[in-house]
């Protein structure tokens, strides 16, 4: 397991320097202490941090290039290549100063909730999959890329199967509160923030849904927000919007 794109930013020597050269954080910190260094030095209007926060990133995603094709060698040179599945993703993306905010625990946007999943096995045909999913059908793909029967019993759903047309809900919570609430049937996203507000729409080509699609995931999430509302305590200011305020 490679974690070297997470906090703290910290690139190998191999890759240091490339996009960032000037750094006003401090990069051997641990974390959380290094975001919450980056968030005060961005609330003092440092000059710079956002390049900066955004170099030191690209330089750990290439440094984890490096390493993936250490990898490939390692496995070339035991010749198991073909007797191994790698498996590349991730649990959630990261803000870099986009709005203003840095780091993961914010809210479900796309640029955190977006992620990676790549299979890498010889045994395998190039496929590619444009649907909505969630980190749940890893293991179900996994199984179904190795010629295991996926049980019952497992919530995900394996991708080769192609789009879910039934839908999920996740829900976010803040300090205790309700931050975010989203559903989405494998195709198209709905989400509805409590603290913006604001509702958003979101599809995988960036076509927006059609209004039927709409509507039927519209429902679906008042559905979950009533359902949140009545067993949350504390939770009436997360105010929900009629169908044609959405409109």
């Amino acid at each position: 397991q490679i974690m070297d794109t997470h906090s703290p930013y910290f690139p190998i020597p191999e890759v240091a320097g490339t996009w960032a050269t000037d750094v006003p954080f401090d990069e051997t910190s641990t974390f959380p202490s290094q975001e919450d260094e980056i968030r005060d030095l961005y609330a003092a209007g440092t000059p710079g941090l956002v390049e900066a926060v955004n170099g030191v990133y690209d330089e750990q995603i290439l440094g984890l290039d490096h390493e993936l094709l250490r990898l490939r060698r390692v496995l070339n040179d035991f010749n198991v290549q073909k007797d191994t599945l790698v498996v590349i993703t991730a649990d959630h993306g990261e803000m870099l100063g986009e709005d203003g905010r840095f780091g993961h625990m914010s809210d479900l946007d796309t640029r955190l909730v977006h992620v990676p999943l790549i299979l890498w096995y010889d045994g395998l045909p190039p496929q590619t999959q444009n649907c909505l999913s969630e980190n749940v059908d890893t293991l179900p793909t996994l199984l179904s890329a190795l010629g295991i029967a996926v049980p019952d019993t497992l919530d995900g759903h394996p991708l080769q199967a192609g789009c879910r047309s039934y839908a999920r809900s996740s829900i976010y919570l803040r300090d205790g509160t309700v931050g975010e609430l989203m559903v989405e049937d494998g195709t198209n996203r709905l989400s509805w923030n409590c603290v913006e507000p604001r509702v958003n729409f979101e599809h995988p080509d960036g076509q927006p849904p059609t209004q039927v699609q709409a509507k039927a995931l519209f429902d679906e999430l008042q559905a979950f927000h009533d359902d949140v509302i009545a067993h949350v305590p504390g939770q009436e200011q997360c105010q929900f919007p009629t169908w044609e305020q959405v409109l």
